[in-house]
């Protein structure tokens, strides 16, 4: 009863979360003291939505990027603070400096790279079709879209590549904050594209009446962003240490097969 609610639950933290932080920080800055080239804290910016990857468990903040992000921090001798925020807002917040990277399953791009500098990555999100149960409308590509609502994430990579396929909008695109999955379920959107990992979680552990379908349309290559500044590379180096470790003695395989049951750090 307690997995079949946390749908519901999510979105509850997403209408309260706006564009507020929810954070265990007291202040936006970084501190003034901190030299830049050898930082002790780093905040990390999260919706807390995207279950299993990071979510809210009554008012504790948990998930696979949670244990990630403690790892790193015991690894690097980091304060690790996380802020919630909504998922639109935080790359501008990475802009201003009001949080030194996102635990939001960001992926690289060209524009992207332009902007940041990424850590090495740390899972391999295969981005997939999901559609009701017994798919009805016998669809397995993206071709089968066309002429239907299909949701996806603001500001996801899947978005913005779904627009250059299918530039005059022969699919219609539906993108939300969170709640991708329930837009399917209730009927609002034929299906859904975002990555398998959290979708085959989600659907499980709710017993959702939804499926993957069809082969993967796009590898997703999860890092962390940091800003082209003297602190942000230096967060960045630190962070690439501590997860080069992780993969070496197997404790992000670990982490995954924890809250995936499958190994995601790999391709």
């Amino acid at each position: 009863m307690k997995k079949t609610k946390k749908i519901l639950a999510l979105l509850l933290t997403a209408a309260l979360v706006g564009s507020a932080f929810m954070g265990c920080s007291n202040g936006n800055e970084p501190e003034a003291s901190e030299d830049p080239s050898n930082p002790t804290t780093i905040k990390v910016g999260s919706s807390f939505t995207y279950y299993p990857f990071d979510y809210m468990e009554g008012d504790q903040k948990v998930g696979f990027e949670v244990d990630v992000w403690k790892e790193i921090g015991e690894r690097s001798g980091l304060e690790v603070i996380h802020v919630q925020a909504a998922y639109s807002g935080l790359f501008g917040m990475v802009d201003k400096g009001d949080i030194d990277t996102i635990a939001n399953q960001v992926s690289k791009n060209p524009e992207r790279e332009k902007n940041y500098n990424f850590s090495v990555p740390y899972c391999y999100n295969p981005l997939k079709i999901v559609v009701p149960k017994g798919n009805p409308e016998n669809i397995q590509s993206l071709d089968d879209l066309i002429g239907k609502k299909v949701t996806c994430g603001v500001g996801g990579n899947e978005t913005d590549m779904l627009k250059e396929m299918y530039p005059n909008g022969e699919i219609e695109l539906i993108p939300v904050e969170t709640g991708n999955l329930l837009q399917v379920t209730t009927g609002k959107t034929s299906a859904c594209i975002q990555g398998a990992a959290a979708s085959s979680v989600e659907i499980k552990d709710n017993d959702l009446p939804l499926e993957i379908v069809g082969d993967a349309i796009y590898l997703e290559e999860d890092a962390y962003l940091f800003a082209k500044t003297e602190r942000g590379d230096a967060l960045r180096a630190k962070v690439d240490a501590a997860l080069t470790e992780m993969h070496e003695d197997s404790t992000l395989t670990e982490l995954s097969n924890k809250w995936f049951g499958d190994d995601i750090s790999k391709k």
